[in-house]
């Protein structure tokens, strides 16, 4: 099933109708009954007017990833030093 819907896709894709991506989200989409995140929580108008305010501590419980680039090694000949 999965080789015939990629063959499907890959197909689909060489035509340049779209992208085969946006086919299987048009497909998921009707089969799961995905909605807007406004259907869910509202616009930001509308929560307004409910006087349901925005959670100002969402970004200190949020996980802070850092970088993935090491800065200042030990022994790295191009470190800066402080």
């Amino acid at each position: 099933m999965v080789y015939v819907l990629l063959r499907w896709c890959l197909f689909l894709e060489a035509t340049g109708i779209c992208s085969g991506a946006w086919f299987l989200a048009m497909i998921q989409k009707s089969i799961m009954g995905f909605q807007y995140d406004e259907f869910y929580i509202g616009t930001p108008e509308e929560r307004a007017a409910r006087e349901i305010p925005d959670d100002p501590t969402a970004r200190d419980k949020m996980m802070h990833m850092g970088t993935n680039v090491i800065q200042n090694a030990p022994g790295d000949a191009n470190a800066v030093p402080k």
